[in-house]
């Protein structure tokens, strides 16, 4: 669980649907591709997609690491990211939310001191989220 709204945005980034007006069910492998600029040659990342309840209170529904080596500091790539299969519903109501956060005490980390991620977008290869939906 997590409170979705009390995330510090400095230290993760937030991507939110809107409201489901219907239950929907998650199938499948959701996909994240998004540019990232780092500050050193190697880091982790990790992704997780949370089922958000009407008071912020995120579920987490599925998550997956990704490391990267051997990259050149203030240089932007591509990462393209299948989060773990699942099966999950989500209730009438809710809204999902993908959170990227570079520590999770479930993985090993390979962030040096100091090392920063910039998340963008850029116009020749935006970023994206797949989730596959389909209404209950």
């Amino acid at each position: 669980m997590a409170s979705i709204p009390l995330l510090p945005r400095r230290w993760a980034a937030v991507w939110q649907s809107e409201k489901y007006a219907t239950a929907q069910q998650v199938r499948g492998t959701a996909k994240l591709h998004t540019t990232v600029t780092p500050t050193k040659e190697s880091g982790t990342l990790v992704a997780y997609l949370y089922d958000v309840g009407p008071l912020g209170l995120g579920k987490l529904v599925t998550n997956a690491p990704y490391t990267f080596h051997g990259r050149t500091p203030g240089k932007p790539f591509g990462v393209d990211l299948e989060l773990y299969s699942t099966a999950y519903d989500v209730p009438a109501g809710h809204r999902l939310a993908l959170v990227v956060d570079t520590v999770d005490p479930l993985y090993i980390e390979h962030n040096p001191s100091g090392a920063q991620l910039t998340f963008s977008s850029p116009a020749n290869d935006p970023s994206y989220v797949s989730v596959p939906l389909r209404e209950q």
